[in-house]
C-alpha cells in the first residue's frame, strides 16, 4: 500500500473522529425559551440563545429578568432554567444507551432551574450530578428543582444564602463538607455554606412558590422571574395524569344537528354558591374562523347542569350582554379532568377543579343569537370560587401571586385539531388589581404560539359581566403566529386566599402565508 493511501485512510478516520467529537459535544437543543438568554462557549465566544439553538457540553446559560428556557437533552431530560439564573453543563456524554460511559455534570452559581432526568443516571446514578458553589446534588432518577442564592455583599441575606434543592418525584442527596442527607419528594434541602450540614427544612421557602429574582440585593424572594414552584408547566406532562382523553363515538354525527333548547334541561338548576367555571369555543364569524371565552361565576346566578363524571352538560345565564346558553346536544366528550389545588406552603390538596372538552355536535347562544359553531368546546369550573369579599381583603393586605398551569384541556384549533399547552403562567397584584399572562401553544404544521397579556383584574373576572372583553393577548416572543385584536385570558380564582385559578383562553391570528388560524382551552392554575 503506499504511502499516499495511508494518507488516506488515516485523514478519513481523522475525520470520523473529529464529527464523532463533535456529535458528542452536543448535550441537548432548546425546546422554547420566553425572555433573553445568552449561551458562553467554553472558549468565551458567547451566542444569542434561541429557540432549536444546540446546547454544547462546556457552554455556561445564563438567562435575563421574565426568562424561562427549556433545554431537551439528548438522553430524553429536560432542563428548566428560570430567570437570573447562571448555570453550566460542564460535562456531558451520552451515546444512545446507559453503558457506563455516559455523564451528566451541571454546575449552578446563582438561580435555579428543574431537571427531569433522562436515562444518564437511570441506572448508573453517580454519573449525574450538579456542584453549587456551597454544595453538590446527586440523584436517584428524579425531577428536582437546585437553587442557590449568593449572599450580598453586605450579608444582608445571611439568612437565606445558599443552596437549596426541592424534590418533586424521585430522590436526590445532598452534600456539603459536613455531611449528607437523603431528600424525598415534596422535601426540601438546605446548606449555608460548605462547611454546614444539610438540613432537612419543615416547611418549603416562599421563593418556591413565588417568582424568584437573584439578579440584585435584597432578600431574593420576590421580583418578575419564573416560580420554582413544583407545578412548573414547563416541565409537567402536557396532560395532567388526572386527565382522560376519551374516544369519540363514531356514531356521532360530525355536523351541528340540534339547535339549543329553550327550556331547562332535565336537572338543571341554580349554580350553587362559590360556583364558578370558564369556557371556550370555536366559532364562524362572519364565514371566518374566530374563537371565544369567557368566565362566570355564581354571582351571576347561571343554570346549569353537571353530568355523573362531572360533565358541564348545560349552562345559562344572562348579563347586560344578553343570553348566553350552552348545550352539549349530541356531541362527544372527548376528554376529562380534574385535579385538586393545593396550598402553596404545605402542598396539602385543598380543591378540586374539573374540565373538559366535547366535540362538534354542541351549541352556542351568545348575545341571544345562535352561533355556527366549529371546533371543540373546552370547560372547567370549582365549588371554591374566591368571593368578591376574599378578594377585596386580598387587596387589603396587598398579596401578590404567582400562578403556574397544573392541568388543562388539550387546546384545539378551528379544526377541532388538538396540540399542547407548553406552559401558562400568571403573575396577579392583588393590590395594584393587575395581571399579567403568558401562554405558549405548540400545534401541528409547526404552528406555534406564545402570547402575553397585561391587564386589570377587573378584565380578567367575570369578563362578560360589564361588556369586558378579559386581559388582552398580543404576540410574544418565540412564536411564528401574528395574533390579532380580540384574543384574551378570562377566569376566577380558586379558594378563600386565591390558592388556585381557573382561566379560559382564546387568540385569533395569521400565520407568515396569511393563513388564519385560532386556538383555544381552559387550564387550572396554582399559586
Amino acid at each position: 500500500m503506499s504511502r499516499l493511501s495511508l494518507s488516506i485512510i488515516a485523514f478519513a478516520c481523522l475525520a470520523n473522529a473529529s464529527v464523532s467529537l463533535a456529535a458528542e459535544t452536543v448535550a441537548g437543543h432548546i425546546q422554547f425559551i420566553t425572555g433573553e438568554a445568552t449561551l458562553t462557549a467554553a472558549d468565551g465566544s458567547s451566542r444569542p440563545a434561541t429557540k432549536g439553538a444546540a446546547v454544547d457540553a462546556g457552554d455556561r446559560v445564563h438567562t435575563g429578568p421574565a426568562t424561562i428556557l427549556q433545554i431537551k437533552m439528548t438522553d430524553g431530560g429536560l432542563l428548566s432554567v428560570r430567570a437570573n439564573s447562571d448555570m453550566k453543563i460542564d460535562s456531558y456524554h451520552f451515546n444512545g444507551k446507559a453503558d457506563g460511559t455516559e455523564k451528566e455534570q451541571l454546575s449552578l452559581a446563582t438561580g435555579t432551574f428543574r431537571s427531569v432526568t433522562g436515562l444518564i443516571g437511570k441506572v448508573n446514578k453517580r454519573n449525574y450530578k450538579i456542584t453549587t458553589p456551597v454544595a453538590t446534588i446527586g440523584i436517584r432518577g428524579t425531577d428536582h428543582e437546585p437553587l442557590h442564592i449568593p449572599p450580598n455583599a453586605d450579608n444582608s441575606n445571611q439568612d437565606e444564602a445558599g443552596t437549596y434543592d426541592r424534590v418533586n418525584s424521585g430522590g436526590t442527596i445532598l452534600t456539603s463538607n459536613a455531611g449528607s442527607i437523603l431528600l424525598g419528594p415534596n422535601q426540601v434541602g438546605y446548606v449555608p455554606d460548605s462547611n454546614s450540614p444539610p438540613t432537612r427544612l419543615q416547611q418549603i421557602p416562599g421563593f418556591f412558590s413565588q417568582p424568584l429574582d437573584l439578579g440584585g440585593g435584597g432578600s431574593g424572594t420576590s421580583g418578575s422571574g419564573d416560580s420554582g414552584s413544583g407545578g412548573d408547566s414547563l416541565l409537567l406532562t402536557y396532560i395532567s395524569p388526572d386527565s382522560t382523553l376519551l374516544p369519540a363515538d363514531s356514531t356521532q354525527q360530525a355536523g351541528l344537528t340540534q339547535l339549543v333548547s329553550t327550556t331547562l334541561l332535565t336537572g338543571a338548576q341554580s349554580a350553587p354558591l362559590n360556583w364558578g367555571g370558564a369556557g371556550a369555543y370555536g366559532e364562524l364569524l362572519n364565514g371566518l374562523p374566530s374563537s371565544s371565552s369567557g368566565s362566570i361565576s355564581y354571582e351571576r346566578n347561571p343554570l346549569i347542569t353537571i353530568g355523573s363524571n362531572n360533565e358541564l352538560l348545560y349552562l345559562k345565564t344572562t348579563d347586560n350582554s344578553g343570553l348566553f346558553e350552552f348545550n352539549a346536544n349530541s356531541a362527544p366528550l372527548l376528554q376529562t379532568g380534574s385535579i385538586q389545588v393545593k396550598d402553596p406552603t404545605t402542598l396539602t390538596p385543598l380543591y378540586t377543579v374539573y374540565w373538559g372538552r366535547w366535540g362538534s355536535g354542541f351549541s352556542v347562544i351568545d348575545n341571544g343569537v345562535q352561533q355556527q359553531s366549529t371546533g371543540d368546546f373546552h370547560y372547567i369550573w370549582t365549588s371554591q370560587v374566591t368571593t368578591t369579599t376574599q378578594l377585596q381583603a386580598l387587596a387589603a393586605n396587598q398579596m401578590t401571586g404567582y400562578y403556574t398551569n397544573i392541568g388543562h384541556t388539550l387546546p384545539t384549533d378551528q379544526n377541532g385539531t388538538t396540540g399542547n399547552l407548553n406552559y401558562m403562567t400568571m403573575n396577579v397584584d392583588f393590590g395594584a388589581q393587575t395581571v399579567q399572562t403568558g401562554i405558549s401553544i405548540s400545534m401541528p404544521n409547526n404552528v406555534n404560539w406564545v402570547a402575553t397579556g397585561n391587564g386589570s383584574l377587573t378584565q380578567f373576572l367575570n369578563a362578560n359581566t360589564s361588556g369586558n372583553s378579559g386581559v388582552a393577548l398580543t404576540t410574544g416572543r418565540g412564536g411564528n403566529v401574528t395574533i390579532q385584536t380580540g384574543s384574551s385570558v378570562h377566569g376566577e380564582f380558586v379558594g378563600p386566599n386565591a390558592e388556585g385559578a381557573i382561566a379560559s383562553y382564546n387568540m385569533n391570528g395569521n400565520l407568515a402565508t396569511g393563513t388564519l388560524v385560532t386556538v383555544n382551552g381552559v387550564v387550572a392554575l396554582n399559586r
